[in-house]
């Protein structure tokens, strides 16, 4: 019985030493970054021979299959480099591009094509986990000048999630995917239109 009394303090003596450790053993390290903090990504292109004061960005193209499987979450990637863009305040309009509309002279137009897209289902990434395989999203923008309708840029752009780690977060980083490119793609409108 003592025996027993001996090793439960001894055990609790450990416990306490190593909690201590691991609460103080810290102190004084600068704080790591968070490496699953979203990225900004660093765009090195050099900018556009003409400034813009309007922004239109044109509906997003993309074959039958994806059209039919994604709509909605391309229609978020819209919304989401908008709003993106409208947040900066640094130009006059930015709003959606219509085929039929007349664009101002300063206008840039954005003309987005979405060859291909995966996006793993809630249900198949809770069944199969990293097994599901990563989502991604490609895309080639062409930037088009609205007052000579010429092509000034051409862009490939593209994002996919780590499969483990969508795994670890229930897909909650498959379905902001669609969301997080929009800001990608208004990042890069923004660092290549000249201010």
């Amino acid at each position: 019985m003592k025996t027993c009394k001996r090793f439960n303090g001894l055990l609790l003596l450990v416990f306490i030493l190593m909690t201590s450790l691991a609460l103080f053993g810290c102190g004084g390290q600068q704080a790591q970054p968070d490496e699953s903090a979203e990225a900004v990504p660093v765009i090195t292109d050099p900018p556009l021979d003409k400034t813009y004061n309007v922004i239109l960005i044109d509906n997003i193209q993309c074959p039958d299959e994806v059209e039919t499987d994604y709509r909605e979450a391309l229609n978020q990637l819209q919304h989401a480099t908008i709003w993106s863009l409208q947040d900066k305040k640094l130009y006059q309009s930015v709003d959606r591009y219509q085929a039929n509309q007349t664009a101002p002279q300063d206008a840039l137009i954005v003309k987005v094509t979405v060859p291909e897209m995966r996006l793993v289902s809630g249900a198949a990434r809770i069944w199969g986990g990293a097994f599901a395989g990563s989502s991604y999203i490609n895309m080639d923008v062409d930037f088009i000048d609205a007052a000579t309708n010429a092509v000034v840029r051409n862009k490939e752009l593209s994002s996919s999630n780590n499969a483990f780690a969508a795994s670890w977060t229930g897909g909650s980083s498959d379905q902001s995917l669609p969301s997080d490119m929009g800001k990608i793609l208004a990042e890069y409108i923004h660092a290549i239109v000249p201010k």
